[in-house]
């Protein structure tokens, strides 16, 4: 097992944000948290990757990787109370990346919430509308 002192932060996008879903599904002990961006998980991994924290982001007009696929494994989480976030740019399309990275809220995010600290916190997400608007994240668990 890894040193837990320094947590494990698994990140990817479009297949590889796929990718990072089977990864913290495979090692649910492995990873402290996870943001997927514009990727999607069978909803069969959800009880496995409940043991780490997600933030999953996508855009709402994908056409690449369809937002669907976050929808569904997200419901899959909230279902079994999983501490996630899903955050969807409503008005864009496959190129979000920059979106997520750029998410300042996110590297806090990443570094507050700890393995033992299995609550997102307070502070509720910000969906981020395309045209400069923004609006309380609509999809939050806690």
């Amino acid at each position: 097992m890894p040193n837990r002192s320094h947590p494990k932060i698994c990140w990817a996008l479009v297949h590889g944000g796929m990718g990072s879903f089977e990864l913290v599904s495979r090692n649910p002990d492995y990873f402290a948290s996870a943001f997927p961006i514009c990727g999607g998980a069978i909803t069969a991994w959800a009880k496995a990757m409940s043991k780490s924290l997600m933030w999953i982001f996508h855009g709402e007009k994908d056409k690449v990787v369809s937002a669907n696929y976050s929808k569904e494994i997200f419901t899959a989480l909230k279902e079994i109370n999983a501490a996630f976030k899903l955050t969807l740019h409503l008005e864009v399309f496959h190129y979000i990346w920059h979106k997520g990275f750029g998410d300042l809220e996110l590297m806090q995010w990443l570094f507050s919430n700890q393995k033992n600290n299995r609550s997102l916190s307070k502070d509720q997400g910000i969906l981020k509308i395309s045209k400069g608007k923004y609006r309380k994240q609509v999809y939050f668990l806690r």
